[in-house]
């Protein structure tokens, strides 16, 4: 497909605001066809686990929204291609987005950012004196996660 697109674009920076959030990202690849826009991301990791897969999901449909209102027409595909085993991987752009961002606001008014711990986290230089999960781990008996209402995510 790429090679009947009309323009394409590499390393596209680019500054939105959604519903007054701020989205700044870089789309590694767009191109433009007769039928709308392709985004294309690259990825490096070793394994892609459902859990990170989901995530890059979500951020390819942010950038999504981010290109649709920098070029006024929703793109018609979204990929994400793992560079490691080139399986490219399409991304259903018609999942609703939007509620996400609001709860990501949200989180973000009240400060409720929850310490997702993860077996990587040994690795990390952090983990000995600014990470929280070191915080937490040398105080006993402390919730990390305050009452909050619902829904959170």
């Amino acid at each position: 497909e790429f090679v009947t697109a009309h323009s394409a674009q590499r390393e596209y920076d680019f500054l939105v605001s959604l519903e007054g959030t701020l989205l700044r990202g870089q789309i590694d690849l767009w191109w433009a066809e007769p039928g709308g826009a392709v985004l294309l991301d690259y990825k490096t990791d070793k394994f892609l686990t459902p859990e990170r897969t989901a995530s890059y999901e979500l951020q390819l449909r942010l950038y999504a929204l981010a290109l649709e209102k920098l070029t006024g027409r929703a793109p018609k595909e979204a990929w994400l291609f793992p560079l490691r085993t080139a399986e490219p991987h399409r991304v259903d752009l018609s999942v609703p987005v939007l509620d996400t961002l609001r709860q990501f606001q949200q989180a973000e008014s009240v400060g409720y950012f929850p310490i997702r711990e993860a077996a990587r986290c040994q690795y990390c230089p952090y983990l000995a004196g600014a990470c929280p999960v070191a915080s937490v781990k040398a105080v006993p008996n402390i919730d990390p996660e305050p009452e909050l209402p619902d829904p959170w995510f």
